[in-house]
């Protein structure tokens, strides 16, 4: 049976999936749709072990026998297959995004002749 932290906040708890081997520690929170799974290819312990202060956005999907560390946050819609550091922010397939960055962001945005699409330049650090 899955084991579950106290102070676990499931907020609108409607499709929230959590496999029986999966583990989430205190004071985490939990949206709506969240599933916490397994990628069908282990057996025994296959699903995700979540830290403590953890916040899983609606929709996210964390597959594996995976850790997601102490004050992580997972966005909304996003799939983890990877180990996420404690303290990091993942968003979309496995991005992490380092909290260490500066948001005094420098675009520079190009269009590319070959396609629709623009590039965006990086960030300053």
């Amino acid at each position: 049976a899955a084991q579950l932290g106290g102070g676990l906040l499931v907020d609108h708890a409607t499709s929230v999936v959590i496999g029986e081997t999966a583990k989430i520690g205190s004071n985490c929170t939990i949206l709506h749709g969240v599933t916490l799974g397994g990628t069908g290819k282990e057996r025994g312990d296959r699903h995700p072990k979540i830290g403590n202060n953890v916040v899983l956005g609606a929709g996210a999907t964390v597959l594996g026998n995976i850790i997601v560390g102490d004050g992580a946050t997972i966005g909304s819609q996003a799939v983890v297959t990877k180990e996420v550091p404690p303290g990091m922010t993942c968003v979309g397939l496995n991005k992490l995004l380092d909290p260490n960055i500066s948001f005094n962001r420098r675009e520079t945005v190009k269009k590319r002749e070959e396609t629709w699409q623009y590039e965006v330049a990086g960030y300053e650090i």
